[in-house]
């Protein structure tokens, strides 16, 4: 399981992709707004909210592991992002949902002392499901 120092880790349903994690950011879910300006409209442009969330991606920076397989040909699985505990909780919140790895990117220094890193994007494809951290 990737782990930041702060606690903060990636499992992932299937598959052993564990390569540690560097930063991670979510773009979160996000409702489409529609443009519905025609001819007809004056002054300004108009637009609507869509009805249907987008659950969002992840993008995580890894330290690379040369002796680990990109997951990018993995098939889709439940990824669970696993949020530091709060003071006197025993687990951290969660945000899972069913996912797959579609983009890794490889960065190679050009300091022999620094360390190779991958930009990995992990794309949420339906519905999320956010757990409470416990006590």
């Amino acid at each position: 399981m990737p782990l930041l120092p702060n606690g903060f880790s990636i499992s992932f349903g299937t598959s052993t992709y564990a390569e540690p994690i560097i930063s991670a950011e979510w773009d979160g879910p996000e409702i489409p707004v529609i443009d519905t300006t025609t001819h007809s409209t004056t002054s300004w442009r108009t637009a609507m909210l869509g009805e249907l969330q987008s659950p969002g991606s992840w993008t995580v920076v890894h330290e690379h592991d040369p002796n680990e397989q990109p997951p990018i040909a993995n098939a889709a699985e439940t990824i669970t992002f696993t949020q530091n505990p709060q003071s006197g909780h025993s687990t951290g919140a969660t945000i899972a949902a069913s996912g797959q790895c579609t983009k890794w990117d490889l960065t190679i220094p050009e300091a022999d002392e620094d360390k190779m890193t991958v930009t990995a994007v992990y794309t949420f494809l339906g519905a999320v499901t956010y757990t409470d951290s416990s006590v």
